[in-house]
């Protein structure tokens, strides 16, 4: 796209001006943005980074040749080819300046490891908080952050969040900042918040982020900017447990917590609610009491045979098959498990009371803008993950009782190899 207006125009020309990224860089990327993996053959343990072939029965281990830490896996996999994305924080004449690379590591047995990096997107911040993005076409859909065109230019772009607000996987830690930036709050760590989302929200005076981010709830931020969670309307509850120092160290169930308390009128401006001792425990008792005071409901309109609610019920059902019907078919394969799209209200009750979570009590079937999946070994019910139809980011993936489950990174890892096929039934 040609630059038209004087901010572009002013910004093109500084992009030209960019060094190239320099060795240190590239090898720091390389180093920090990927697994590094031994691959155990009938002959030994292959380093798929220098292609030293050793014995060991470890399952990690230093590679005696290059030092590499290596993750030793059993598989007759022969090749691996995996994307990751890496950040450089600068500036420039005045501007904030992040740039975004995407590096592709192809590994294969007995061979040295081959990495291949481009820059893809820019990020120009003015000190006001206006922005521009330069940045590579795309192939296909505007959702789709990794089809990345090698063979256009990085020319000004229009700002599309899914595909332009990238999470890099590393960031250098020789970072340039300016300092309206660090005024308002950034000390140089993002977080795994998204870089470009911090700056425009810290340049663009959003007094509630600021105020989040100098008071370090890192994890509150993370979900809102994630998930569907509005900080401004739950600003007096967040005031409290900032003057009482209370640290919100699950913000996923601390934000479902408020939901019940103000479904029960409790006061939110007390600390004695906003503020548990025991976080998950209160938030349990009330999703028992809100599950029996809908049980209760649900008998007294049984009893004096009211069916309103019951075609309230019937309209949730349709309209959650008219929403999420197309992902029905999703069915994901892992090595002992598989996840699939919870597919009717129903499921939705059957796997919160199931695992003990509130899934079905807080109606996550009536989010227009996430999708639920179910995590099963066998006919056992092992978590649920909420993952962002907007950011395409798993939200929560919580097990029984709302833990961590123990398969928590392959499922992880499984969903994000597969986000391709979300995304096409997105555009379909």
């Amino acid at each position: 796209m040609k630059p038209t207006t004087k901010l572009q125009k002013q910004v093109y020309e500084l992009s030209q001006t960019l060094p190239t990224i320099t060795e240190e860089q590239r090898e720091y990327g390389h180093k920090h943005c990927f697994d590094h993996f031994g691959y155990r053959i009938k002959r030994g343990t292959s380093c798929l980074e220098c292609g030293e072939l050793f014995q060991t029965k470890l399952n990690r281990c230093k590679c005696p040749k290059c030092g590499t830490m290596l993750k030793i896996e059993d598989t007759r996999v022969r090749k691996l080819k995996t994307k990751s994305y890496y950040g450089i924080l600068t500036t420039c004449k005045g501007f904030q300046v992040i740039r975004l690379f995407m590096q592709i590591q192809h590994l294969k047995v007995g061979t040295k490891s081959y990495y291949y990096t481009t820059e893809v997107v820019q990020h120009w911040f003015r000190s006001d908080g206006k922005s521009t993005v330069v940045a590579l076409s795309t192939t296909f859909g505007y959702a789709y952050s990794d089809q990345w065109n090698s063979f256009s230019s990085m020319e000004i772009r229009n700002y599309d969040r899914p595909k332009h607000d990238i999470n890099p996987m590393a960031i250098y830690p020789k970072r340039g900042v300016i300092s309206t930036l660090k005024r308002n709050g950034f000390k140089g760590s993002c977080h795994e918040i998204t870089p470009s989302i911090i700056f425009r929200r810290l340049l663009c005076g959003d007094t509630f982020f600021e105020t989040l981010f100098k008071a370090g709830y890192y994890k509150l931020i993370r979900y809102a900017v994630r998930g569907n969670f509005n900080i401004e309307r739950c600003w007096n509850s967040i005031k409290i447990c900032l003057r009482n120092n209370y640290p919100i160290k699950d913000a996923s169930i601390w934000c479902d917590y408020i939901d019940l308390l103000a479904y029960f009128n409790r006061d939110l401006r007390n600390a004695k609610y906003v503020c548990p001792a025991n976080l998950n425990r209160e938030h349990d008792r009330l999703m028992r009491k809100k599950q029996q005071v809908l049980d209760d409901e649900a008998r007294e309109r049984r009893a004096s045979k009211l069916i309103l609610d019951e075609k309230m019920l019937a309209k949730h059902r349709k309209e959650f098959e008219e929403q999420k019907g197309r992902f029905f078919d999703i069915v994901l394969d892992g090595r002992d498990f598989k996840i699939v799209v919870i597919k009717s209200v129903d499921d939705y009750k059957v796997e919160g009371d199931t695992l003990h979570h509130c899934v079905f009590t807080n109606q996550y079937y009536r989010k227009a803008d996430i999708l639920v999946f179910s995590a099963r070994s066998g006919d056992q019910r092992i978590a649920t993950i909420e993952l962002s139809l907007d950011t395409l980011e798993i939200i929560q993936c919580r097990g029984s009782h709302n833990s961590k489950p123990k398969q928590y990174d392959q499922i992880v890892s499984l969903i994000n190899k597969n986000i391709g096929a979300i995304q096409r039934r997105i555009t379909a």
